[in-house]
């Protein structure tokens, strides 16, 4: 099966029109956040430059992520090897950091952007 690619970013919000606000890529529009009985204009405008700014993100906040991932786990492993496991400085370093939970978030994190989740 062949993977369907998104337009090439980046995108920009490019105004809008009495119906709604436009996302524009370099071949034109790519997505119209239309406007809706009860919800302000400002929102829709709030919406259209989120999905500009989380998509132009996108790819470097998972490169952010993974790096993170590996860093805490060469941190954690290298605690362990120098047995530093079971003392004070472990306790701060994994349990004072929250290396655990920070880990966890982030794969949870990039199990949804990689859409995994």
């Amino acid at each position: 099966m062949t993977e369907v690619k998104h337009t090439p970013l980046p995108w920009i919000t490019a105004g809008r029109n009495g119906a709604g606000d436009h996302i524009h890529g370099n071949d034109g529009e790519v997505a119209w956040c239309r406007t809706y009985v009860g919800i302000p204009s400002e929102t829709i405008k709030a919406n259209a430059e989120f999905i500009v700014r989380a998509c132009n993100s996108h790819y470097e906040l998972l490169d952010a992520a993974r790096r993170a991932e590996a860093m805490i786990e060469l941190l954690r492993a290298t605690a362990y090897q120098i047995g530093l496991e079971g003392t004070k400085e472990w306790d701060e370093l994994v349990v004072g950091c929250d290396l655990q939970g920070t880990c966890d978030v982030i794969v949870h994190g990039l199990a949804k952007a990689e859409g995994r989740a």
